[in-house]
């Protein structure tokens, strides 16, 4: 039987218990029957998600490992381009095609390279060469103010529940 179920029979029990529908006797080894499936059921349930949650970390884990892998291959592969390129432009070669492989030196679009004082150049000169961004809220400092005592408009602190399974 799922869990709502036997929640739903636990309640109209307690109900009807309140109602005086169900006999004095029978109200212990009733709410013993119904508290052992209830616990039994949510205990599978909680290993279910402990199961669940490992599953989860061990891919978490298996992603760090995969990313440090292809890390670390993007970089073998980056150091072998420039070491590449750099005994092409020594020789004075811009393209070498072979049956596996064409392999050419080509020029990259223009890109800007801005020097160390630009931002307060700009901030005092021109603008209209920055981008600003919107301001976001720090939380840290808001949630610190708040359990000081202080109050804010539009803000509280709130405290909500979590489920912790061992």
């Amino acid at each position: 039987m799922p869990l709502y179920e036997i929640s739903e029979k636990y309640f109209e029990f307690l109900k009807a218990c309140e109602n005086g529908e169900i006999m004095k006797e029978a109200i212990p080894d009733t709410l013993e029957a119904l508290d052992g499936e209830f616990d039994e059921k949510v205990d599978s349930i909680g290993c279910f998600i402990k199961n669940l949650n490992a599953e989860a970390e061990a891919i978490k884990k298996e992603i760090t490992s995969l990313n440090e892998r292809r890390t670390s291959k993007l970089k073998c592969s980056e150091r072998l381009t420039e070491y590449l390129k750099s005994q092409m432009e020594f020789i004075g070669k811009t393209k070498i095609e072979t049956a596996r492989n064409k392999i050419t030196i080509r020029k990259n679009p223009e890109s800007v390279l801005l020097r160390r004082d630009f931002l307060n150049w700009a901030r005092e000169n021109a603008d209209e060469f920055l981008k600003w961004k919107e301001p976001e809220p720090d939380k840290l400092k808001i949630r610190e103010h708040l359990k000081n005592g202080g109050k804010l408009e539009h803000a509280e602190l709130i405290q909500t529940k979590r489920l912790e399974i061992k």
